[in-house]
């Protein structure tokens, strides 16, 4: 995938959608390359002074976080203030293991 803008290299996906039951509510979804990228993003000033203005006035803002995040990165994440939900990927973990039980079982089948 190509970054969206260059001056966020890391960020593959970016939309800003109006939720279509309330006319005041909006999703921002964004999709990082990883964990750099959503640091980098997050450390540019304009992101900073617009996730604090939230935090002091925003109704309703909160943050979901679809995937596995790092420590530093969900500590990062933490100190924005702003309400969090992380959905850890548990799928993508439990089909690594799943490929890995199933490449040992081949190779065991063949010695």
């Amino acid at each position: 995938m190509r970054p969206c803008r260059p001056v966020n290299p890391g960020m593959l996906h970016h939309t800003f959608d109006q939720d279509p039951d309330d006319p005041q509510a909006f999703v921002w979804s964004e999709v990082y390359a990883n964990d750099a990228a959503f640091s980098a993003h997050v450390s540019n000033p304009p992101v900073q002074e617009y996730l604090q203005k939230h935090a002091e006035l925003g109704d309703g803002f909160s943050v979901e976080v679809y995937g596995t995040v790092g420590a530093e990165c969900r500590a990062l994440m933490e100190s924005f203030g702003l309400p969090l939900k992380i959905h850890e990927s548990r799928w993508a973990t439990a089909a690594s293991e799943q490929r890995s039980l199933e490449k040992a079982s081949a190779i065991a089948a063949h010695t």
